[in-house]
């Protein structure tokens, strides 16, 4: 898979990908110049290359490309049953407790319902930290969540789009 795609700069950059696979209004894959798992959206890819295009079932972004979370339903989110359908659920791995209780907390106030173990098929983002296991990610990937580093959990739940990669 290879594009130019458009960073939130306005910079355009070349990219290659391996191991891709196509996220609603994303594209993720590991970049064959960093060897790192990214995730771009399809509305700041500004061309495809070699035929790209023909690879994926929807190129070109039709809706919003935000993830939906909303503040306003983090009050009937009752942790204690299965979520309900359409809320977003998020898992963190790889932090120490502390940072992991506090990350839990945001995402809980951000209206997202928290996982506390395990890769499930209805989690939407897996939330990475420096020692996150890699069959945790890998089962993650393969399923199509969302993998979000931890320097990206911020801007996610702020505005519910995933930054660009750097």
């Amino acid at each position: 898979m290879k594009f130019i795609y458009q960073k939130y700069q306005g910079e355009f950059t070349e990219y290659e990908l391996m191991s891709w696979a196509e996220n609603g209004n994303y594209i993720q894959g590991v970049c064959v110049r960093s060897n790192a798992y990214k995730t771009f959206r399809k509305d700041r890819v500004s061309s495809y290359l070699d035929g790209s295009d023909t690879l994926l079932t929807a190129p070109y972004v039709t809706e919003d490309a935000r993830i939906p979370v909303r503040r306003e339903q983090a009050s009937r989110i009752n942790r204690g049953e299965p979520p309900p359908p359409g809320v977003p659920q998020i898992l963190f791995t790889g932090f120490p407790a502390a940072q992991r209780a506090e990350m839990e907390a945001l995402a809980t106030e951000a209206g997202l319902y928290v996982r506390k173990s395990g890769v499930t098929r209805g989690l939407t983002f897996l939330c990475i930290g420096p020692n996150a296991g890699p069959a945790k990610v890998k089962q993650a990937r393969e399923q199509g969540t969302y993998i979000v580093p931890a320097t990206h959990f911020d801007v996610l739940i702020e505005t519910g789009e995933l930054p660009d990669e750097e």
